[in-house]
């Protein structure tokens, strides 16, 4: 009931056109399979499982290097979370949704913020991680500067660019692995945190993400 309450104040907003950024039932109708597969016309993608059952019984022999993602990002009943974790095919339950993908071996991790025509990219050294999720060992209190900033090459601004437009978006984050010489897709967020990429503005990002 809540949960309809604020998407009648939202509708409110966007009936006089009072609103920036993208629906926050975006993704309801745009899933991260689908959005994947739009991204693979641009970007190089992993090797990517989607289901349960058959789905996962036919790889259970598999010698794949496989980690588990979550689809909603969302909580479980017991407020955890699921980050990115290496998996083993033969030990993985059948009877569950799982969404899986190679491990990528990566130098860094890159994420894009887009901001209407403005796209801010960012980079953040894998070497010091302790798991393969940078989530995981995040200090959203912290005002240390983990993520630099990333020169993108003009194919990529190019393919970016492209991508966005093929989904119908300005606004958003997209994550990526750099493996040294490839950018591999992961996934968009429509309407991802970005405050942590310039949290002190040093780059412009609030400044260009404030209402005018």
């Amino acid at each position: 009931e809540v949960k309809y309450v604020f998407r009648e104040i939202y509708g409110w907003f966007l009936a006089r056109s009072l609103t920036k950024g993208n629906n926050p039932e975006f993704h309801r109708f745009n899933g991260k399979i689908q959005i994947l597969n739009v991204a693979s016309a641009y970007f190089e993608i992993p090797i990517t499982i989607s289901g349960w059952g058959n789905a996962i019984k036919s790889e259970r022999q598999s010698k794949k290097r496989i980690v588990a993602k979550s689809l909603t990002s969302g909580l479980t009943t017991t407020n955890k979370a699921l980050f990115t974790t290496e998996v083993d095919f033969s030990k993985l339950d059948p009877r569950y949704p799982w969404y899986l993908q190679e491990k990528v071996d990566a130098k860094s991790d890159i994420t894009i913020f887009v901001c209407g025509k403005t796209i801010f990219s960012f980079e953040r050294d894998r070497s010091g991680l302790k798991g393969l999720d940078w989530r995981n060992q995040e200090d959203i209190f912290s005002l240390e500067q983990k993520w630099k900033p990333f020169s993108l090459t003009k194919k990529h601004t190019v393919a970016v660019s492209a991508f966005l437009r093929r989904i119908g978006v300005d606004w958003g984050r997209i994550d990526f692995l750099w493996t040294g010489s490839k950018l591999i897709f992961l996934e968009y967020n429509a309407n991802g945190q970005f405050i942590f990429l310039d949290n002190k503005n040093e780059f412009g990002i609030l400044d260009q993400a404030s209402p005018s």
